[in-house]
């Protein structure tokens, strides 16, 4: 993976010279991310929905499967409550992007399903992605100061189209900002979990007196429980990231108690170890901030929604449904996603919004789904 992809994303010179309400719309979309930066728990809420109208009016123009869906369903762009979600599954038969092969500097891909079709989410440039993956990481996972870091999940030397190891990426460069002699290892080597590097990585950081921050899928923690035969004490102020599932593993655990295991087996307090929510297709990933296993802190740049299963329509805080992201950091692809997970939003105190996920709907409860992918593709059969 070049290593420019880590510095500031520069933007084709085609893009700059041709597309000013594109670039127009991007310096919005950065001047929401930089207002969150300096106040995590500013409220952004209408300045957000109105720059996500013009975005969601610009892609009904320029990107075909979300300019079917919204003519399909008579969309109008004068709140996001008035058009439609791009499902997920739109990405596995389609090019979801405002412009054309050969401007992407990046395509993420999903892990695919059962049918071996994956889900691509092609990227013109990747500051909004950086800022604000980084902006979650330092308020839920990152301590002040030097950090070692341990990763029991893929690396982009190994899986360069992987937005998990890319962020992943992120904070290991991160931890280079804050001292070039910070330790980064990798505990999982083709796809196994090495035992071995994960005590060696400890040790190492205990003797150099820094904490160390773990992250990894649940699968992987879920398979180091089993091949370790002793448990560690990690260097104070450590944290662990724990993100995804058990979809196409053998191994599959209750997440509090996977949890619980991790805090035994690492020897942190349970409220140490945070989830990670984000998906291929989006660009703003949320994080737990350690109030409660399950809740995580919604980007104020970020707007999250539970919709009924079969309308799609949104559901009043509080209230379960699937979720749907509206994302204006999906400048160049799609601004509006559609998810199949189950989860309710809620206002928290501080401001902020918390969403509470509640695990994937049944496939056969999600037909509001299947109807917003069929016509999303009419025009691309």
């Amino acid at each position: 993976m070049p290593a420019d992809l880590f510095a500031a994303s520069p933007i084709d010179p085609l893009l700059r010279n041709t597309n000013a309400k594109w670039l127009g719309l991007r310096e919005r979309v950065l001047d929401l991310i930089s207002k969150a930066e300096a106040n995590p728990h500013i409220n952004l809420d209408k300045e957000r929905d109105a720059l996500l109208c013009e975005i969601a009016r610009f892609q009904s123009q320029t990107l075909p499967p979300f300019s079917q869906l919204c003519s399909a369903r008579k969309a109008s762009f004068s709140s996001p409550r008035n058009w439609p979600a791009l499902p997920t599954d739109a990405f596995k038969y389609a090019r979801i992007s405002v412009f054309k092969p050969g401007h992407d500097v990046i395509t993420f891909a999903t892990s695919g399903t059962s049918t071996g079709a994956p889900g691509l989410h092609p990227r013109v440039e990747l500051e909004p992605y950086h800022r604000g993956s980084l902006l979650g990481a330092r308020i839920s996972l990152l301590p002040d100061g030097p950090f070692d870091l341990l990763l029991l999940a893929p690396h982009p030397s190994t899986h360069p189209n992987s937005s998990l190891a890319f962020m992943l990426a992120l904070i290991e460069e991160e931890a280079k900002k804050r001292d070039q002699t910070a330790c980064s290892t990798i505990a999982m080597i083709e796809n196994r979990v090495c035992s071995r590097s994960i005590a060696q990585a400890i040790a190492k950081a205990h003797a150099r007196n820094r904490p160390i921050i773990i992250c990894g899928t649940a699968f992987a923690f879920a398979w180091a429980d089993e091949l370790l035969d002793s448990d560690f004490e990690l260097p104070p102020r450590s944290m662990v990231m724990i993100t995804g599932g058990f979809k196409g593993h053998r191994i599959s655990i209750d997440e509090i108690e996977l949890r619980h295991r991790i805090s035994t087996r690492f020897t942190i307090p349970i409220h140490h170890v945070r989830g990670e929510y984000g998906m291929t297709e989006l660009s703003s990933p949320l994080w737990e901030f350690g109030e409660e296993a399950g809740v995580y802190w919604v980007p104020p740049w970020l707007r999250v929604t539970a919709t009924h299963p079969q309308t799609m329509e949104e559901l009043p805080e509080g209230e379960a449904g699937i979720l749907r992201f509206d994302d204006p950091s999906n400048l160049d692809s799609c601004v509006s996603i559609q998810s199949a997970d189950l989860g309710m939003v809620y206002r928290h105190p501080s401001g902020s919004m918390r969403l509470r996920f509640l695990g994937r709907m049944p496939h056969a409860e999600a037909r509001g789904c299947s109807l917003l992918l069929e016509e999303a593709l009419l025009s691309s059969r």
